[in-house]
């Protein structure tokens, strides 16, 4: 159990210090959207125990915890608790497992959301401009996507405005012809988690 939890403990702290940033929330020249829709609010959960909350206009992760002072209990008798709020579960175990709740983003705050074909962009703020990540909601699932090093590759390849910081950190500002290419290279978003809808 101590390897699962800091195997997980090791992904989440690499995947949340991404070096892939951008100026300005993407993709460019589209309209922010202020909330996510009735039908994609919900409790999602991964085949390794992991949880996203998609409220009206915040997302919420959890993962597994050693913590024992955890903001997020799954309590496997039939409860889901996740910052006070207890949903029901069809699940028919007493195990209790601690999860801990971080919130990724609150739009109109940390995070501004966007649309653009079948994919929504939620771009968190980050030191030098946004982190971004790409969610694709279908048939009661959600696919989370994070940029990997080899999207830093591409982009370097396809965006003429872009700079590198001392920190390694690269600074990208594509326009929207650019953007539309990155996303339909096959390599892009290589990292990516599948969650089913629980509730």
């Amino acid at each position: 159990m101590k390897n699962i939890i800091y195997f997980l403990l090791v992904v989440l702290i690499s995947s949340c210090s991404s070096q892939i940033q951008f100026s300005e929330p993407q993709p460019p020249a589209t309209p922010n959207i202020s909330n996510f829709n009735d039908d994609q609010v919900g409790i999602y959960l991964a085949n390794d125990s992991n949880i996203i909350q998609i409220l009206p206009q915040a997302v919420i992760t959890s993962y597994l915890s050693a913590n024992a002072d955890s903001t997020s209990d799954v309590k496997l008798d039939g409860t889901l608790k996740i910052n006070n709020q207890v949903h029901q579960l069809n699940v028919l175990s007493d195990l209790k497992l601690n999860f801990k709740a971080d919130t990724l983003a609150t739009l109109n705050q940390n995070g501004v959301l966007k649309k653009f074909k079948n994919n929504y962009y939620l771009n968190v703020v980050s030191d030098h401009g946004y982190i971004l990540y790409c969610l694709t909601f279908s048939n009661n699932s959600l696919i989370l996507k994070q940029q990997t090093e080899n999207d830093r590759s591409i982009l370097d390849d396809l965006v003429a405005e872009k700079k590198t910081l001392e920190d390694s950190a690269s600074i990208f500002k594509p326009k929207f012809s650019e953007f539309k290419e990155y996303i339909k290279q096959k390599d892009a978003f290589a990292n990516s988690k599948k969650f089913y809808k629980i509730n």
